[in-house]
């Protein structure tokens, strides 16, 4: 169950075409949603997925977002606010998540929304 407050880590799920959230303790998916902002972020990726997604030219999961839940109400998107930039990540051409050209690792604040595809914004 998704609580605020809970620390919790985030990837765009491939066949549900929606965000899939986790714990971060347990690892255990505990939410599904189109929507949801995050505070205190690190954005991760592992490079052994990336590497598979690579060779097998197939995405899998292996990107992540992990922050604190909730920032604010999920209708509000923090790309309305001053400084938030679109955040990327393609397996194929980045190893890291990138924003205007420059990687990212870390964000005090992002959100996250879909269209049948991830959009991230971050701060």
């Amino acid at each position: 169950m998704l609580k605020e407050g809970m620390r919790v880590r985030v990837y765009w799920n491939l066949h549900k075409k929606m965000y899939s959230v986790q714990d971060a303790k347990t690892g255990r998916v505990i939410h599904h949603t189109t929507a949801i902002s995050l505070k205190d972020c690190k954005l991760s990726i592992r490079k052994a997925g990336q590497a598979r997604a690579r060779r097998e030219g197939r995405k899998n999961v292996h990107a992540f977002i992990t922050g604190t839940y909730p920032v604010f109400s999920e209708y509000k998107s923090a790309c309305y606010l001053d400084g938030a930039r679109e955040v990327s990540y393609n397996p194929y051409k980045n190893d890291t998540f990138m924003r205007e050209g420059e990687p990212v690792f870390t964000s005090p604040l992002i959100t996250m929304g879909s269209n049948d595809r991830p959009s991230v914004w971050a701060i």
